[in-house]
């Protein structure tokens, strides 16, 4: 991959991620709005958060999960304290789509480990979503 389609996907998952920081709180489980694109909230976004925090540690939370079932996507962003505040999303747009955003991270075993757990998260997450896509979400597109 070439420098300039890093940058536009660094500076796409930033545009996210702070999208998904300034978001309102919506009530409800599943919100849809206008441009085809489902908010996940209430009991099954926290369903998903515990299995996150079950994986991994560090005080990680989940800011944002949306659906876009025209696109055949998903993203999710969250945070994670205990590592400096790092941010990071997941997206079924394209492989390996796992994107991370930090400041003066040490890179301490410990750390490692908890960004392992995040990959390995992402691996089946990956995985539950694009089979959750194929079956619930194929017939709203």
């Amino acid at each position: 991959m070439n420098n300039e389609k890093e940058h536009d996907l660094t500076k796409k998952m930033l545009k996210t991620l702070n999208e998904a920081k300034n978001a309102k709180t919506v009530s409800g489980l599943i919100k849809e709005n206008d441009n085809d694109t489902i908010d996940i909230s209430g009991s099954e976004l926290s369903d998903i958060q515990a299995n996150f925090s079950k994986i991994v540690p560090g005080r990680g939370r989940i800011t944002s999960l949306k659906v876009y079932p025209a696109a055949q996507n998903v993203i999710m962003t969250g945070e994670i304290a205990d590592l400096n505040g790092l941010q990071f999303q997941y997206t079924l747009e394209g492989t390996e789509a796992l994107f991370t955003s930090v400041t003066n991270l040490q890179l301490t075993d410990n750390n490692l480990k908890v960004l392992q757990k995040l990959k390995v998260y992402y691996d089946d997450w990956a995985i539950e979503w694009d089979e959750k896509l194929q079956k619930e979400y194929k017939q709203r597109v």
